[in-house]
């Protein structure tokens, strides 16, 4: 039996193909991992009502859940298995685990080839984060962690399961486990819609976090002036962290595609 489950909310099965699939081919032939792309191409589901209606198919102990255009080097599997063994020696029941997201500090934490180029972000990694980008997640089964449907959309739900594992009491860490990202995100009006509705949410809750970063926006998620405060605060260091980002990509970085060179 698979140890490892992939889902995908899949649009694009061309791209798909080249993708995850093409990423997994020997892990397919020996079994070792179960891909399950859920059919997305007339966007009749929202990312967590897809993502879900794939979990509950799935047979592995580690469940993955990443983007359709995300490209895993050879030997991922390995990685992924010796950074969950870090990770448990602290903390056995983790949360989320995933390979990029912004730590409690506001740094941003993992390592991924994107648009950009390739990001390896300090802390040390394993390292824990307040929340993970949607392009890789995972999670172990029996947590029982899913994705929240009434959210909708496809934006900021690997915040909000994030939010839900720390209202566990479970930790999120970003890992490094490195995939390339073929994508770039897209902002538009339902991006600041999906925020709201994130806020509505935890604002009548008692959320973990009076504000989450997220690595595209910071995200009140507490009324009141601490929430104020706090978002005022993380905001001011979000700028800072673009200003520095900014710099870096003036001053010029190297691509490398995974097909082609080991990160």
């Amino acid at each position: 039996m698979a140890g490892i489950s992939v889902v995908s909310c899949v649009n694009d099965f061309q791209r798909y193909n080249s993708c995850v699939r093409s990423s997994f081919e020997e892990e397919q032939r020996t079994g070792t991992v179960e891909l399950i792309p859920v059919d997305n191409i007339s966007n009749r589901l929202s990312a967590p009502a897809a993502l879900n209606c794939g979990l509950k198919r799935t047979a592995g102990r580690i469940i993955v859940f990443c983007h359709q255009d995300v490209i895993f080097p050879q030997g991922w599997i390995g990685r992924l298995y010796e950074q969950i063994s870090i990770v448990e020696k602290t903390h056995k029941n983790w949360g989320v685990l995933g390979t990029f997201g912004v730590a409690k500090n506001g740094m941003l934490a993992g390592h991924i080839v994107d648009y950009c180029g390739v990001r390896f972000h300090c802390p040390p990694l394993p390292t824990p984060v307040q929340s993970l980008d949607e392009l890789c997640l995972i999670v172990r089964k029996d947590s029982g962690l899913a994705f929240d449907e009434d959210l909708g959309g496809f934006h900021f739900y690997g915040a909000d399961i994030c939010l839900e594992a720390l209202t566990k009491g479970l930790t999120n860490f970003a890992v490094d486990a490195c995939v390339q990202h073929l994508g770039s995100g897209k902002i538009d009006v339902s991006f600041d819609e999906a925020a709201s509705k994130l806020y509505k949410k935890w604002r009548k809750k008692k959320p973990p976090l009076s504000v989450i970063e997220t690595t595209c926006k910071v995200c009140r998620l507490q009324s009141g002036l601490k929430g104020i405060i706090a978002y005022k605060i993380a905001r001011s260091r979000r700028t800072r962290r673009l200003k520095r980002a900014r710099r870096l990509r003036e001053a010029g970085m190297e691509y490398r595609s995974l097909r082609h060179d080991s990160i």
